[in-house]
């Protein structure tokens, strides 16, 4: 889906669309499976330094952001269809990435004000 929106902005059709499409999907599947293998890491690092085992808070809260996210995501994204999605009119689209960028920074600053690297 991603690289689909990405070739749309780019002028990319055709055939460059299934080739950056297969070119992305081995770096996502690489990120769908090594996130659940980093996140024993992340429990057991939490354990040396806490002295407790937090498995279900963080699985808990990683399924809660999984599953929340793209639901937010379906409720928010139709409203940016006003400024426009087609290449002639593109600010719709061009919106979308500012909005996600600026989430992720307030998802990376909420992260780190809330004290759990201690």
């Amino acid at each position: 889906g991603l690289a689909v929106v990405a070739a749309g902005l780019f002028g990319v059709q055709g055939l460059w669309t299934l080739v950056l499409t297969a070119w992305l999907g081995p770096f996502l599947g690489g990120y769908f499976i090594l996130i659940f293998a980093l996140m024993g890491e992340v429990v057991d690092e939490d354990e040396r330094l806490t002295g407790l085992r937090q498995e279900a808070r963080y699985f808990g809260t990683f399924s809660l952001a999984a599953g929340v996210g793209p639901a937010v995501a379906a409720l928010i994204l139709p409203w940016f269809y006003v400024f426009g999605y087609t290449v002639a009119e593109s600010l719709g689209v061009r919106l979308v990435f500012l909005a996600a960028a600026v989430l992720a920074v307030l998802g990376v600053g909420l992260c780190l004000g809330s004290g759990s690297a201690d």
